[in-house]
């Protein structure tokens, strides 16, 4: 019969299991060691006085690093509110929200319709020279043969517009890197990174939108957590 864990062993567990990006962030922060090494970084053991991290360097050597508690826990069974207070603590120390973002909210109605003229702004800008031409989709089907004087004036800037049209989404696209998805732990790179990236670009402002609504709704339960 296997022995039963310390509950020592079972915080680690959990952590290990769970919670890897506190464990980072707890190496980042209280041990300011270095990415390269922090991500390596497993809770080995909990005790009333301190964390010990156990780290990996690039050539497998391995070493420990202690994380003292101020105050020291009365007993173990204070760990998880402990755990929980030092994540938020180094979260906000590395420049982060305590509040995660975990998931890419669609667009509704609206979204979806200014995500279709956007595509289709793309696309006819792009061929202008066949859209807004005589026998051309948009020249035939959207202005019904008719706007002569605008289907010319789209006709021969239609480059302008489509470059225009892209320098203003990747703009959002750059402000919405810069001052919302690290900060609410939405890691460049990752699938959910890509989703509010990719919806940004097409969408624009209505997906920073909805993405400032996520952080309320997260912030509105906390709040009633507590």
């Amino acid at each position: 019969m296997a022995a039963e864990k310390s509950p020592s062993e079972r915080i680690c567990a959990h952590m290990n299991a769970q919670h890897s990006s506190s464990i980072h962030d707890y190496a980042l922060f209280f041990a300011r060691l270095p990415s390269s090494l922090a991500r390596t970084a497993t809770l080995t053991s909990v005790s009333t006085e301190k964390l010990t991290l156990t780290i990996t360097s690039a050539h497998g050597a391995t070493s420990t690093v202690n994380i003292p508690l101020h105050p020291p826990m009365a007993d173990l069974g204070e760990s998880r509110e402990r755990l929980v207070a030092l994540a938020h603590e180094a979260m906000e120390g590395l420049g982060r929200s305590r509040y995660t973002v975990t998931r890419w909210v669609p667009p509704g109605p609206l979204g979806a319709v200014v995500s279709a003229a956007v595509c289709f702004g793309y696309w006819s800008f792009w061929n202008g020279a066949v859209q807004f031409a005589r026998g051309g989709f948009v020249r035939e089907y959207i202005f019904m043969g008719g706007l002569d004087a605008v289907a010319a004036v789209l006709a021969g800037y239609c480059k302008v517009f489509f470059c225009g049209i892209l320098a203003i989404h990747v703009a959002e696209c750059v402000w919405m890197q810069n001052t919302r998805l690290p900060k609410h732990s939405v890691f460049t790179g990752s699938a959910l990174w890509w989703k509010w990236i990719a919806a940004t670009f097409i969408e624009g402002i209505g997906s920073v939108k909805r993405f400032d609504g996520e952080v309320r709704r997260l912030q509105a339960e906390g709040k009633k957590a507590h």
